[in-house]
């Protein structure tokens, strides 16, 4: 039960940072992308992390989770107040899973081929797995965020982006005499 509860505060923390990230941002900031850097915007990478939560959200109470059934919601993408409503959707969701059991089993579908190929194929996973997947898979695209803010001169900050793990190996790298 701690691993779980320790995972979905982690999680609910990310989310926290990107909605305080997400008020401090320009509408322009937000939804234009930072060419030659790709054609997707900041907005676009909360809305696909975004996706993967609401994908959890939505398949847990079945214990079978689709991450290829994304909303893709545009508005999500380049509507500030929309992403913020769907953030805090999200973390009641994760602040509702309690004591849920780490090693609660669960399916789960994710870059499969379609239907046409026999597809969706589905894989055993758990509860606590998942919250470990959506942990990295926000790190690794708030990274690409503060890269994006960075390109374009705003700093979201040092931590923003960087993973827990590494915070703290920074930290005691540097308390460490040399």
């Amino acid at each position: 039960m701690y691993a779980t509860r320790a995972l979905t505060a982690q999680n609910i923390e990310f989310l926290r940072r990107g909605r305080e990230l997400i008020q401090d941002l320009t509408d322009e900031l937000y939804r234009e992308a930072a060419p030659p850097l790709g054609k997707s915007g900041v907005g676009c990478h909360f809305r696909h992390c975004l996706d993967f939560y609401s994908c959890f959200a939505e398949g847990l109470p079945q214990g079978r989770i689709d991450y290829d059934l994304r909303n893709r919601d545009s508005e999500v993408e380049i509507s500030r107040s929309n992403a913020l409503k769907t953030i805090d959707s999200i973390i009641e969701v994760l602040e509702s899973l309690g004591d849920a059991k780490a090693e609660q089993p669960l399916e789960v579908s994710i870059d499969c081929p379609g239907q046409a190929a026999g597809g969706p194929f589905w894989s055993r996973s758990t509860l606590l797995r998942e919250l470990q997947m959506l942990s990295g898979h926000t790190v690794h695209h708030y990274a690409l965020i503060a890269m994006l803010l960075r390109a374009r001169g705003f700093d979201p900050g040092t931590a923003f982006g960087v993973a827990p793990s590494t915070l703290t190996f920074e930290k005691l790298s540097a308390s460490c005499p040399g």
